[in-house]
């Protein structure tokens, strides 16, 4: 639901949508979803691999460039595919049988292919060693975790976002550096990169123009602000569990339940009441309970607790908090009238979704675009039940400015 001007929902008009519809030919047989900008592919129970919406610089990997509002087969991948990572124009698969191949815009190297020719049809990545396991694609760059407990990147470097010790676009793979004794979780910013390592430590590289890699200061012995090579965030060298990436701030959950967020505070995302830059992670201020998970939006954040709240700080112009308000809030505060246990969250650009133990759906923030899927395009501060879909949801995904749901 939502935006679909280039048949980003599938469904074969080209019409905004705010309520659900269903995606044409895919009622049953999908194991994952994966959304671009403004394009999504679906992993189906085969293994193969189908994708619709905009196909500018090959989004969609048919071997055309036409943009499609039903989905169409990924050239040469009708089987034998096991995971799907997006970035903003391009995505890849990884292979059960080992390797991984990407599609699309390539204009710093994304695909990883030694070119930076655009491809309409799926390309091999060309990995350093060992099989990669997880990936997590920035802006116009790729970093993945691989069974080696290292991590690779490549593409747009000029921020040293690869962690390969220079500011150079590398058109293929590279091992980022500094990352001993090897790594659990990797996540990607616009520009920045952050790794959760085997002892519990945070190290990050890439953009630290708003202190977004958490060194306890800003990199100025560069212009811009920035480290080609991982750092150790400030004094957090154990007991990190998960971590999670905004476009300019990064959060991580530790193992006793509590977060710690560094970069910018424009707009509150950190939870601290100043604003300002703060190249140290902090407490985030006034949340004593303990945390299940977190997820960093674009300019705001939100955390489940363990007893299955939901608590949002940062910008709220569109009421993306879902605390009956917009004005922006720089301490956590609990999302309204939810009577249910939060199992995952996902955050758009300006929106929030839920999903609950029940299987149902509730979405707030922005809804310009019809991305609440309550059938209206009014924005709302509160969450709103996402109509149609019952309440056999088994995981969500939010893009910009759309929505996606994945059926049990």
């Amino acid at each position: 639901w939502g935006y679909n001007d280039e048949g980003e929902l599938g469904n074969g008009a080209n019409t905004q949508s705010p309520v659900p519809v269903f995606v044409s030919g895919l009622e049953s047989g999908v194991v994952a979803i994966a959304s671009g900008d403004y394009d999504t592919c679906a992993l189906l129970s085969s293994g193969g691999v189908k994708c619709w919406g905009a196909n500018w610089d090959g989004e969609l990997g048919n071997g055309t460039y036409s943009d499609s509002s039903i989905p169409t087969d990924v050239q040469g991948l009708t089987a034998g595919v096991s995971k799907l990572f997006a970035g903003a124009y391009h995505t890849c698969a990884k292979l059960v049988a080992g390797g991984v191949k990407c599609w699309g815009g390539n204009w710093n190297g994304q695909l990883g292919d030694g070119t930076t020719n655009q491809s309409n049809v799926p390309v091999d990545v060309t990995i350093v060693t060992g099989q990669i396991l997880e990936m997590a694609p920035g802006g116009d760059y790729t970093c993945a975790l691989t069974e080696l407990s290292n991590v690779q990147c490549w593409g747009y470097n000029y921020y040293g976002q690869l962690g390969n010790g220079g500011q150079w676009d590398s058109l293929s793979p590279v091992s980022v550096m500094n990352l001993n004794p090897g790594v659990l979780k990797v996540t990607s910013g616009y520009n920045h990169s952050c790794a959760v390592t085997n002892s519990g430590g945070v190290k990050c590289w890439g953009d630290d123009r708003y202190g977004q890699l958490g060194y306890g200061s800003l990199r100025n012995d560069s212009d811009p602000p920035r480290s080609s090579i991982p750092l150790e965030a400030y004094e957090l060298n154990s007991g990190v569990t998960q971590i999670a990436a905004g476009d300019s701030h990064t959060c991580a959950l530790k193992e006793d339940g509590t977060i710690l967020c560094w970069g910018a505070n424009s707009r509150g995302q950190l939870g601290r009441i100043a604003d300002g830059i703060y190249p140290t992670p902090v407490d985030v201020w006034g949340e004593s309970d303990q945390i299940f998970q977190i997820e960093a939006g674009n300019q705001h954040a939100c955390a489940i607790t363990q007893t299955g709240r939901v608590k949002c700080w940062g910008l709220n112009s569109y009421g993306q908090l879902g605390n009956s308000s917009t004005l922006q809030t720089y301490l956590p505060l609990d999302v309204a009238g939810l009577n249910r246990r939060a199992t995952a969250l996902a955050l758009g650009f300006y929106h929030t979704c839920v999903l609950l133990e029940d299987g149902t759906v509730r979405c707030w923030g922005d809804n310009n675009w019809g991305q609440l899927g309550d059938g209206s395009y009014s924005s709302s501060s509160v969450p709103v039940l996402v109509s149609g879909l019952g309440s056999t949801v088994s995981a969500i995904s939010a893009g910009g400015h759309h929505t996606c749901a994945l059926l049990a």
